[in-house]
């Protein structure tokens, strides 16, 4: 038993790792996409518009002003300095499912296809807000790793000393009864109706990354009743 803790320790251990070497790279692709948007808006911006994909001409620098002042940009580049700060904790509590749906979905709104270079700044920011929301999914299961990990070491010692195993061998046959009490509980799964229309639509995705775009267009369906 012993053994068999020890090993399932060490493949926790090692997927510890393998989130610390995604934590750099995500942290790393962050950082070269929010230089990329500062880069992107000063140039349009200071040369006055961008040009348009097929024919779509130039463009005027207020829609540039128009998305880097908007709530969404100004969010997601507000959770990405955090998440590039390390502060993990701190993003996973305040980037929930819902305030994800509302970005999603405000992002949407701010979409112009015909403008490239406009285009381009508008798509980093939906990748990034992905990126964003698997940093999270990587740390919760970051925090399942060291929960294993605690309860692995944990049976290790009892295993490893006699007094302590002996203990809690006596403390099992305290709780046993010959008819034990059963209580049953049957947990209700339930699946908000835009993720529920995006797995309709586009299946449930791959490491549950949302794509913006597509989670927008369910918002939107939910919302019209279709």
């Amino acid at each position: 038993m012993a053994v068999i803790s020890n090993t399932n320790t060490t493949i926790t251990k090692t997927k510890m790792s393998m989130f610390r070497k995604n934590t750099i790279t995500n942290t790393m692709f962050v950082r070269n996409v929010t230089q990329f948007v500062a880069t992107s808006y000063t140039a349009t911006a200071t040369s006055g518009g961008g040009g348009g994909g097929g024919g779509g001409g130039g463009a005027d620098s207020s829609i540039y002003d128009t998305l880097a002042n908007s709530a969404p940009f100004k969010e997601i580049q507000r959770l990405s300095t955090q998440f590039a700060n390390g502060s993990l904790p701190t993003l996973k509590n305040q980037l929930t499912p819902e305030l994800y749906t509302t970005l999603s979905t405000t992002l949407a709104t701010l979409a112009l296809p015909n403008y490239a270079t406009y285009t381009k700044i508008y798509t980093q920011e939906q990748t990034t807000l992905m990126m964003l929301s698997q940093a999270v999914a990587q740390y919760n299961a970051l925090l399942d790793a060291q929960a294993t990990i605690q309860t692995n070491e944990e049976c290790c010692a009892i295993l490893n000393d006699m007094d302590r195993l002996m203990a809690y061998i006596s403390g099992l046959r305290r709780q046993m009864s010959i008819f034990p009490d059963q209580e049953i509980q049957v947990i209700k799964a339930e699946i908000k109706p835009e993720y529920l229309r995006y797995i309709q639509l586009y299946g449930v995705p791959e490491n549950l990354a949302w794509d913006p775009e597509k989670l927008a267009y369910a918002v939107s369906l939910v919302e019209s009743g279709q």
